[in-house]
C-alpha cells in the first residue's frame, strides 16, 4: 500500500490548468500524477518506455508526451516532478507527522491514565 493512499484533488485548479488537453492527454496526465504520488520521491522516471506504460498507451506516448510533460520539470536527480503535486505531498506529509505526534501523545496520556486507575477487586492482593 502507498504511504499516502489518498491524493488531494483541487478540481477547479485542475480543470483550469488542463482545459486545453484532449481526453487522451488529460487521462495520461492524471495517470502520471497518480503514479508519481505513489512513489517515495513523488516523482517519475525520465524513461519514455516506463512513462508510456504508466499512461497505459505506450504506442501513442510519443504523441502525448510533448503536451503532458510540459506540466513536469526534470530535476537534477534525473526524475520528473510536478510542482503542485510536490507541494501537496509536503503538506500531507506535514499533516501526517503532526497527527502521528498528536496520536502518540494521546496514546501515552491514555496509557498513563490506565495505570492511575485502581485495580478491580479480583486483581488486588490482600494486605498482610
Amino acid at each position: 500500500m502507498a504511504q499516502f493512499p489518498s491524493l488531494p484533488l483541487w478540481t477547479d485548479a485542475l480543470i483550469g490548468d488542463t482545459f486545453h488537453l484532449t481526453p487522451a492527454e488529460f487521462g495520461a496526465y492524471m495517470r502520471l500524477l497518480i503514479c508519481a504520488w505513489r512513489t517515495n520521491e513523488c516523482a517519475l522516471p525520465a524513461e519514455d518506455s516506463k512513462l508510456g506504460r504508466m499512461v497505459g498507451d505506450p504506442k501513442n506516448w510519443h504523441r502525448l508526451r510533448p503536451v503532458v510533460m510540459a506540466f513536469f520539470h526534470l530535476g537534477e536527480d534525473g526524475l520528473y516532478r510536478q510542482k503542485r503535486l510536490s507541494d501537496e505531498r509536503e503538506f500531507v506529509s506535514h499533516c501526517a507527522a503532526r497527527s502521528s505526534a498528536g496520536g502518540h501523545g494521546k496514546s501515552l496520556k491514555s496509557r498513563h491514565k490506565a495505570y492511575d486507575k485502581p485495580l478491580p477487586n479480583e486483581c488486588q492482593t490482600a494486605a498482610p
